[in-house]
């Protein structure tokens, strides 16, 4: 199975889509498995958001190094302050380009992740109440045993 983010965020999709049109008449058993894939589809996806944010902060060094470099150079060819920052940010937009793009799909990842894990409590919590269901018809049946 490939693991890329576009496969977790698909196989994540079939699940939810699945649990969305049989939530009411799906067995324990079939639930069970729902929440298991859905786990494992969630933690694979937190590895992911997890390696974005560090993709994330490595840009945003490599942006404020490249602008205070550059801001150097413009000092030293005796622009001012404020025309060397305007300049070497000006100079960085790619990278800040870049930067905005992380964090972006970050907290894009992040969004879907959080609803999946909300989707993962409503199968927990159907799950818990399918058992309360048949404890409850267990206990209210009569007995077969004769007195």
């Amino acid at each position: 199975m490939d693991y890329s983010e576009k496969n977790i965020i698909e196989e994540m999709t079939q699940v939810i889509d699945w649990y969305y049109d049989q939530s009411t008449v799906a067995p324990p058993d079939d639930l069970l498995d729902a929440e298991d894939r859905l786990s494992a589809f969630a933690y694979y996806l937190s590895d992911i958001i997890h390696n974005g944010r560090k993709e994330f902060e490595t840009a945003e060094i490599v942006r404020k190094v490249a602008e205070a470099r550059s801001e150097v150079s413009y000092l030293t060819a005796n622009y001012s302050q404020k025309m060397a920052e305007k300049k070497a940010i000006i100079q960085s937009e790619n990278l800040r380009r870049k930067e905005r793009g992380l964090y972006a799909d970050v907290h894009g990842l992040k969004a879907k992740l959080d609803q999946a894990n909300r989707v993962l409590d409503s199968i927990r919590t159907r799950i818990s109440w399918i058992k309360q269901e048949k404890q409850l018809t267990a206990q209210t049946q009569p007995s077969n045993e004769q007195h």
